[in-house]
């Protein structure tokens, strides 16, 4: 796999964290990071977890202030040109959800959520071919147990950008309640696997919508365990919606 010709030392981490935390707040728009910032930002956050959640929110914030052109020709010269795509698509999920439940007064101007959508497909239509690779790049030899966890908890802005990858990449206190993130193929998977181990268990032992979601690692909603659990034909539903369990058919 071809990778950056230089890897970001601790001072350049350093040196991003402090370019965007001081441009996610309210600012003028001509203090944005220039395209060649973004993207060079957008390989090191196949690095670092915490760079990647902090570019997200800058995203969120102000990609709708990208110029689409300077930035395809930033990426064309890297390795690895749709990993923005990853945290552009997490920046659109929480501008969507807000839209949705803000108040009229307090929400995002819907024109910026159409104006990131247009970049995520100008990225998209330039850089087609997928690598289907780990998106957070592991600094020593992959654990298979946990990379068989992030292939089990695939979750939507990893596998439409052509990466692998299941970790949220919101800031802590800022994932919007009440969206599911885990790919239907997931958790489907995941729910064929519990049923088998609910059914090979003596006494068998009854699925809820609580241990579906923490199965799933909160990477689902409420309302769409639900119904992923009403769905199944394995499973039989007892009881009424607080204290509905499922059994295993």
């Amino acid at each position: 796999m071809k990778g950056l010709p230089k890897l970001p030392q601790t001072d350049d981490l350093l040196r991003a964290y402090r370019d965007i935390e001081k441009r996610v707040d309210e600012m003028a728009s001509d203090q944005i990071l220039s395209e060649k910032q973004i993207a060079i930002y957008s390989q090191w956050s196949r690095l670092d977890p915490r760079l990647a959640e902090l570019f997200t929110g800058y995203l969120e914030r102000w990609g709708h202030e990208v110029h689409t052109f300077r930035l395809l020709s930033e990426l064309e010269a890297l390795p690895w040109p749709r990993a923005i795509l990853v945290p552009l698509r997490f920046a659109e999920m929480k501008l969507t959800f807000e839209i949705k439940t803000s108040e009229a007064s307090s929400m995002p101007k819907p024109s910026r959520l159409a104006t990131l959508q247009a970049l995520i497909k100008s990225i998209d239509r330039a850089f087609p071919d997928m690598s289907n690779d780990l998106y957070f790049i592991p600094l020593q030899r992959p654990n298979r147990v946990l990379t068989d966890e992030m292939i089990d908890l695939q979750t939507e802005p990893y596998l439409s950008a052509g990466f692998i990858g299941s970790a949220p990449l919101f800031a802590k206190g800022q994932a919007p309640e009440g969206v599911t993130l885990m790919t239907k193929d997931a958790r489907e998977r995941l729910l064929q696997r519990l049923i088998v181990r609910k059914s090979d268990s003596v006494p068998r032992e009854d699925l809820t919508v609580d241990r579906y979601i923490s199965a799933c690692r909160g990477l689902v909603s409420r309302r769409q365990a639900q119904r992923d659990l009403d769905a199944e034909p394995k499973l039989k539903a007892i009881g009424f919606t607080r204290n509905r369990r499922y059994r295993c058919v």
